[in-house]
């Protein structure tokens, strides 16, 4: 424990709470919250020179909107924590798609964690605003291994993905695939509407047998409310917890566990305490 804690020291005594304000920011600023950037890095449209360290915090502004297409709107630094619904005189900061994102990335992107130190996206709302498009992507398409700190996605409002399109829109996706493996994820108390295929799925997807994995992955407390499926698990996802979640108004499974192919299934997942209603 005594090691643990002076490996953290230096982080966290480094770490800084920065602000974004779409409407009154310049990210030539220094990003406080009396002299705030207009985007952040990691975002599309950011053009100062400034970096984000593990242990930092961003506060978007809840009032505003960020728009993109293209490249996604976000895509989030390791172990750094972005709020979107506590600073400002709105609700929820809003990230909304303007068209399809450039090879199926979603307007918010996880590609990177940190060994200890949570990467987290808190109280945004999302809206594909009836575009192809993903609301969040968990380590798809995977760049390598993200198997450190929690990932997790709390109190977002992510919704209308293009009704007319087929599978492979999701809400939340957690992803796997080309020998990766993503670890340690946590999708709580968010409420996701109106994809046509799965609102929230963890998806080992298979490119040979035998390569990538997902482990430990908790669900807890989200409402969804989609025609396709509510909560989906699929294929080689391990040691995974469904429970306190409210899925209603589909057409398709409330909550679905399944494999394709022959491919191995998930292996110690929990369903309890959940709600389904058509």
């Amino acid at each position: 424990m005594k090691i643990l804690l002076f490996l953290l020291i230096p982080c966290l005594l480094f770490s800084a709470n920065y602000y974004v304000d779409k409407t009154a920011g310049d990210d030539s600023n220094d990003g406080s919250s009396g002299s705030p950037w207009e985007y952040c890095p990691g975002m599309a449209g950011w053009t100062g020179s400034a970096t984000l360290s593990a242990g930092d915090t961003v506060f978007f502004d809840n009032a505003d909107t960020w728009t993109g297409s293209g490249a996604s709107i976000l895509i989030c630094e390791g172990g750094v924590v972005y709020v979107g619904n506590s600073w400002g005189a709105g609700t929820k900061a809003l990230f909304q798609a303007t068209g399809t994102f450039t090879n199926a990335l979603g307007a918010v992107r996880m590609r990177e964690d940190h060994p200890s130190i949570a990467t987290e996206l808190i109280g945004f709302e999302i809206d594909i605003n009836d575009n192809d498009a993903t609301g969040v992507k968990i380590n798809d398409p995977s760049p390598g291994n993200l198997t450190g700190a929690t990932k997790r996605i709390k109190d977002c409002e992510i919704h209308n993905g293009d009704p007319a399109a087929g599978g492979g829109l999701y809400a939340i996706k957690i992803g796997a695939t080309q020998g990766y493996d993503t670890d340690n994820i946590e999708i709580l108390d968010n409420l996701c509407y109106d994809f046509p295929h799965s609102c929230i799925i963890a998806y080992k997807q298979y490119a040979s047998a035998n390569e990538s994995q997902i482990h430990n992955v908790l669900i807890r407390g989200n409402e969804v409310h989609t025609s396709g499926h509510g909560i989906n698990i699929k294929n080689e996802v391990i040691n995974c917890i469904v429970e306190f979640n409210y899925v209603h108004d589909g057409t398709e499974c409330g909550y679905n566990i399944h494999s394709d192919n022959g491919y191995p299934g998930g292996r110690h997942v929990i369903f309890r305490y959940n709600i389904a209603n058509k």
